[in-house]
């Protein structure tokens, strides 16, 4: 998803600028004042928030909340909460290059759609993972196995084809200037 303006907010997050995204999804329990104070300006100003699963549910100042961000958020239109994830996760452990993360892509595609995000690039294929890279007026696209083995697959590659073989997947651009030559 590294080419999607999208932010996956969590506790850790509360340095980053939401304006520069059309939409945040919430994930994590506990979340800190000053996140939960950003997450609700963000909103206040028609950002788009989804919150999933129990996301922002206790404030770390006070432990003993429940459904804090919920809360919070509550009088925001452009809020919208999602059930946990409906992919189960991944048993501890080294995790295979096929595991589905956070969302099927049904799921993400829906949160995507309602954020207003027009998709640039897609995978046919759910075992790869792509980045978009812009270099001036250049788009470059790479397609990588999902982390099979943390950053591996972008080391190691004849060791990666030995492992795990070679495969055809299909990427599909969107918005293409149909007057220029890409090739």
């Amino acid at each position: 998803l590294h080419h999607i303006p999208v932010h996956y907010a969590n506790e850790y997050c509360d340095w980053v600028d939401f304006n520069a995204f059309k939409g945040v999804i919430v994930v994590g329990e506990i979340f800190p004042s000053k996140l939960v104070d950003k997450l609700d300006a963000f909103a206040q100003n028609g950002g788009k928030v989804a919150l999933i699963g129990n996301a922002g549910s206790i404030l770390l100042e006070d432990p003993e909340s429940r459904n804090y961000l919920a809360d919070v958020l509550a009088d925001c239109d452009d809020v919208r909460a999602y059930p946990a994830m409906s992919e189960p996760v991944p048993e501890p452990g080294p995790v295979s290059w096929d595991v589905n993360f956070m969302f099927n892509q049904q799921e993400l595609d829906e949160i995507l759609d309602w954020f207003g995000y027009e998709r640039q690039i897609d995978l046919t294929d759910s075992g790869f993972v792509c980045e978009l890279r812009t270099k001036g007026d250049e788009r470059y696209v790479a397609v990588l196995r999902r982390w099979p083995g943390w950053y591996k697959q972008g080391i190691n590659i004849q060791e990666n084809v030995d492992d795990y073989g070679k495969e055809n997947v299909t990427v599909k651009l969107y918005g293409l200037d149909p007057a220029i030559d890409y090739t």
